[in-house]
């Protein structure tokens, strides 16, 4: 790995000020005596000196590869890929930019092999400050993909029922998990060693918690749902005043928990109000109920949807309410695994009181938060802008102001930047057509050769419901069923994409094929290089 240079100790200094002091000693030098605005301002005396006389006016260091304006497009480019979800990493601009050099026929000798080095790059983000370098999340294609468009219609029906609401009555629910896990820390090592660690007990449990809060901040008791076929009455003593529990065999919120955690928290709150309330919720599947939303027409109540995938703009106990209270409970769950070092779980006998705990720790801070979202997600006050803002489009100013942002961007840029955004991902076709199903014998493997051969056979030999095992291939490892009647049957059962594979698998195998296969040729110039050709097969003896 190359190495970066770094300043030796004790070498001299180079300007260790940034251009805004710099103007103000200089300011200062007016009134002032030169060396002691240079005392102040730890500037060196002759470097003001040189500035009033007017000499050495160029930049301190070595002057850049680039110039001012090229500089600038680049850092756009970036910013713009990133806003687009597309964001490159170090090496990707290095590439990008050898890339340029190649196109515009420009050697640049200090750059090995005309690539950047680790070097340049740093210090190119350092000369940019709207640059940073973060750790990303993936998010799936489908979140991703949600437009203004699907904004603007939403906030106009939401304008509609939130219209005299007042912020006590707008209540929003969501349903998470508080996992059995302390989360990662920093802690101190001997330097150079390879396997940090730490021992601690934690497992892949989960425990589903229902929440709910209105637009001034009240929480609503939580409804707590354990993974298991029984209750057991040590599983719910010490918990928060009016916490419910329950379980499921998937410890998941299902449509029939729903319905009682609508009857036993929402509508005893309900009984309380005045006036009309609006209750906002996701799309989920196991959140909508036919019980519920008669239960909603009669007492006069307004369920609001939000739009598919758009919880992490438009949900605000996603928003502001959960990222906190996750945090917390990494904290209260280090505390209880220190105390219990032997313990290999979180026991669900302790896990009411170490609930009450989170929700004390949180306090009045949790509902500052929850205010906030609501602030942050645009329903009260209602403001769509707030979350325009968090699109690519209106990131700038938050209006619909398209001509001054993403200027220094081509068209075609922006145009392959919105297509990889926002067209939904199709999941891909094999080119041999229908699939056909392996009968492999338990224990036994299959390779290409033995399926290729075992294909020809069947195709020379007549077809039969269940093929003989002295046909297909060596010691008859490989059977394959081609039933007519049983594969129409099961096309006509089937919708249209794949049912085996699911919605979130075929985003994820989208996301991956198109964010690996970055056009970078793209953000530099317009020009097409030739189509390549895979390598010829080498013919069998």
């Amino acid at each position: 790995m190359p190495r970066v240079h770094k300043r030796k100790p004790g070498s001299r200094s180079y300007k260790d000020y940034s251009e805004e002091v710099l103007i103000q000693a200089l300011n200062d030098c007016k009134h002032d005596k030169v060396r002691d605005v240079a005392k102040r301002y730890n500037i060196p005396f002759r470097t003001l000196y040189n500035k009033i006389k007017g000499a050495h006016k160029k930049q301190c260091g070595r002057p850049t590869i680039f110039s001012f304006e090229e500089e600038e497009q680049i850092a756009e480019h970036l910013v713009t890929c990133a806003d687009y979800g597309m964001p490159l990493d170090k090496f990707d601009i290095r590439v990008m930019v050898s890339v340029y050099l190649q196109k515009i026929n420009r050697t640049v000798p200090q750059f090995k092999n005309n690539i950047p080095g680790p070097d340049w790059i740093s210090s190119f983000i350092k000369r940019h400050e709207i640059l940073t370098t973060r750790m990303c999340q993936n998010i799936k294609r489908s979140r991703a993909g949600v437009e203004p468009g699907d904004i603007d219609k939403y906030f106009e029906q939401l304008a509609v029922s939130l219209q005299d609401i007042h912020p006590s009555n707008i209540l929003n629910y969501d349903e998470t998990n508080l996992a059995d896990e302390p989360g990662l820390k920093k802690c101190i090592f001997r330097r150079g060693v390879k396997y940090p660690e730490r021992i601690i007990n934690h497992s892949k449990g989960n425990i589903t918690v229902m929440f709910a809060g209105t637009a001034d901040g009240e929480i609503l008791p939580p409804y707590v749902i354990y993974k298991s076929q029984h209750l057991w009455n040590s599983w719910c003593d010490g918990g928060p005043k009016g916490t419910r529990y329950s379980r499921t065999r998937s410890g998941w919120m299902d449509s029939e928990h729903f319905e009682e955690w609508f009857n036993s928290i929402v509508l005893p709150w309900a009984r309380r109000k005045d006036g009309q309330i609006v209750v906002i919720g996701d799309n989920l599947s196991s959140h909508l109920s036919p019980k519920v939303l008669d239960i909603c027409a009669e007492r006069n109540i307004r369920f609001v949807l939000l739009p598919p995938n758009s919880t992490d703009k438009c949900q605000p106990l996603d928003v502001s309410y959960f990222g906190p209270m996750k945090r917390h409970w990494r904290k209260i769950m280090e505390e209880y695994k220190m105390k219990e070092p032997t313990a290999t779980s979180l026991d669900k006998a302790k896990f009411p009181s170490l609930l009450c705990k989170l929700m004390n720790t949180l306090g009045m801070h949790g509902r500052d938060n929850l205010v906030a979202g609501f602030r942050a997600c645009g329903i009260y006050p209602l403001n769509k802008q707030l979350v325009l803002k968090k699109f690519p489009e209106f990131a700038a100013s938050g209006e619909h102001d398209k001509e001054n942002l993403h200027r220094a961007v081509s068209p075609a840029v922006l145009e392959y930047l919105k297509q990889f955004k926002y067209t939904p991902g199709q999941r891909r076709k094999t080119s041999n057509g229908a699939r056909k199903r392996l009968n492999v014998e338990p224990g036994k493997s299959v390779s290409a050769e033995e399926l290729m051969s075992s294909t020809s056979n069947s195709n020379t030999q007549p077809s039969s419901p269940v093929a003989s095992t002295s046909s297909m291939g060596p010691e008859g490892l490989l059977h394959l069923q081609e039933n007519d009647s049983e594969l129409e049957a099961l096309k006509d059962c089937q919708p249209e994409n794949d049912s085996d594979t699911s919605a979130e698998d075929s985003d994820a195998s989208t996301c991956v094929s198109t964010e690996q296969d970055v056009d970078l040729d793209l953000l530099v110039s317009d020009s097409s290089d030739e189509e390549w050709q895979p390598p010829k097969k080498r013919s069998k003896e």
